[in-house]
């Protein structure tokens, strides 16, 4: 009798008791065939796991077998079907069609000469004109504007190219030339809606094989035990790994696919500056890498620090922090095929790296990791996983609501909390107080909104008119002589202006203190990230 690969044998693999029948069940599984392109995603996913979280080296060497066997069953079938349902798997031999970043294509684009093309473009006819009158000298009126034609006819009358790389090459050439901010670059072309088809190959980045190089697998299995997060992120980190030649290139470059292989994109990645990029050893061969931004595109106060997990060289999560002093608003996301693995050790060791690199006292989650707008987070109880780890919320309320909860839980096994209780959970941030004898920092968003309410009431809402005042006030706090040392873009002289006469005491700093800020000033400008972040923290003087 013939067997086919089913959803009963994936389910034995998945759910075998221990490493000799999971390797038992994997084995059965490479002998039979796959005819259904649902179970071969299935089945791919519970491949990387194993590649991810082996329990023994045996179970990797022949999880790796099986990708290369479902690759090459995917490059053989062509048809519709398959191609159709494997489509935006991130497979080798199939497509992705998604709408990236203006930075993000133009890199894709260059990347991967061959395999990407535009799909197309949702912009409406109206769009299309906009845009193009804002790129083109307004001379050219006529073809800027002539017809209502679409994206790709409009490029080819502009430009001879159409509906090919060249044409989104000619675009991408054309907004880069502009004498423009980047923000509104990207803007015209987030305006244009334009969708890439990449088709991946095997021999290039693919979810089934990107990895970074790792020197030795570790085998073990997953953990289940309660963890003491507080004993975890003590635990001293290894100073970042020595990188070399275009290493940290290849690293960005990873980071970068992984996420749009998933259809998914962040800044620090995006942005990423080979200057800013640590990567650290840690336990249980888990790998993070920590990933500053280029300078032009770093947050006006706060800093947004990226990273990537990889597990035996597998990228299985990533995220970010956003970093203002001693305070933390962290972010982690588990890739779907490794949520059953170790994620609350794992989202330890992200504290740990960020707690001991950046000097981090207060770490903060916002409610949609735990609900709020998330059907997911709230069916999981993802409240519950982080209120295990030590998070609890900011509302004295809503944590006393929450502590009368767990003792249900923890009295009942059967319990399980109404997800109408957990929406009411949503309605406040939870914080993770790591030193509770540090001073709170104030949130960014708190100054944020200060310097709002400073140019209301006192300036009549003219921002021209206060950063004209805080310029002057900070130059005379400054000296002329220590600003010439500074190659300063106007954008950041501006904001800091404007934090400037918002700062309580800053008419009447010392020059102890005008030396502090100058320093902020040229780390913010031409530094490290990290650099910036200890320099602000150890600044309290200026801004508390």
């Amino acid at each position: 009798m013939r067997y086919y690969l089913k959803h009963n044998f994936i389910y034995q693999l998945r759910k075998s008791a221990d490493a000799k029948s999971r390797l038992e069940a994997l084995r059965v599984c490479s002998q039979l065939p796959i005819n259904n392109p649902v179970v071969l995603k299935e089945y791919h996913d519970i491949l990387l796991f194993l590649c991810a979280y082996p329990e023994n080296i045996r179970i990797r060497e022949l999880a790796l077998a099986e990708l290369g066997r479902l690759s090459q069953i995917v490059k053989q079938r062509e048809d519709f079907r398959w191609q159709h349902t494997l489509s935006g798997s991130g497979l080798p031999y199939t497509e992705l069609r998604c709408q990236y970043s203006r930075s993000l294509s133009k890199w894709i684009l260059e990347r991967f000469p061959g395999q990407v093309a535009p799909a197309e473009s949702a912009a409406k006819a109206d769009t299309v004109k906009q845009t193009f009158q804002m790129l083109l000298p307004g001379i050219e009126f006529e073809r800027s504007t002539h017809g209502d034609l679409n994206t790709w006819s409009r490029i080819k009358l502009l430009s001879g190219h159409y509906f090919n790389p060249a044409a989104l090459k000619w675009l991408l050439d054309m907004i880069d030339q502009k004498d423009l901010p980047e923000l509104i670059k990207d803007q015209l072309y987030d305006n244009l809606e334009i969708y890439l088809s990449w088709k991946l190959n095997e021999n290039s980045l693919n979810r089934s094989f990107i990895s970074l190089a790792v020197k030795k697998v570790v085998c073990h299995p997953v953990s289940r035990k309660q963890l003491n997060c507080k004993r975890q992120i003590n635990k001293q980190v290894s100073a970042p790994l020595s990188l070399a030649g275009n290493e940290k290139e290849i690293i960005i470059g990873i980071a970068r696919a992984s996420l749009a292989f998933y259809y998914r994109e962040t800044d620090p990645f995006t942005y990423a500056s080979e200057d800013d990029v640590e990567v650290f050893e840690m336990d249980k061969g888990l790998t993070i890498a920590l990933f500053g931004m280029m300078k032009k595109r770093r947050l006006s106060l706060d800093s947004y620090i990226g990273f990537m997990a990889f597990k035996n060289g597998i990228p299985v999560s990533y995220g970010g922090g956003w970093i203002f002093g001693h305070r933390c608003k962290i972010g982690v996301n588990i890739y779907p095929p490794f949520r059953g693995g170790d994620s609350a050790w794992l989202f330890c060791q992200v504290m740990r790296l960020y707690y001991q690199r950046y000097n981090i006292h207060r770490f903060v989650v916002k409610p949609y990791q735990f609900g709020k707008g998330n059907m997911e987070g709230l069916r999981s109880g993802a409240f519950w996983f982080y209120y295990k780890l030590g998070f609890r919320p900011v509302n004295e309320n809503i944590r006393t609501m929450a502590a009368e909860e767990w003792d249900k839980i923890k009295s009942n096994r059967s319990y399980r909390t109404p997800i109408s209780v957990l929406k009411r959970f949503t309605t406040c941030n939870k914080e993770w107080i790591v030193n509770k004898k540090s001073i709170a920092d104030p949130p960014a968003r708190d100054l944020s909104i200060r310097i709002t309410n400073t140019i209301r009431q006192q300036f009549s809402g003219d921002r021209e008119k206060a950063i004209r005042e805080g310029r002057k006030a900070l130059q005379i706090a400054l000296k002329p002589a220590d600003i010439s040392k500074l190659n300063i873009e106007k954008e950041i002289w501006d904001n800091w202006s404007l934090l400037f006469i918002t700062l309580s005491g800053s008419q009447k700093w010392k020059k102890n203190h005008s030396r502090q800020w100058l320093r902020l000033l040229q780390l913010k400008l031409q530094g490290k990230e990290r650099d910036f972040i200890l320099a602000w923290q150890n600044s309290k003087i200026l801004w508390l």
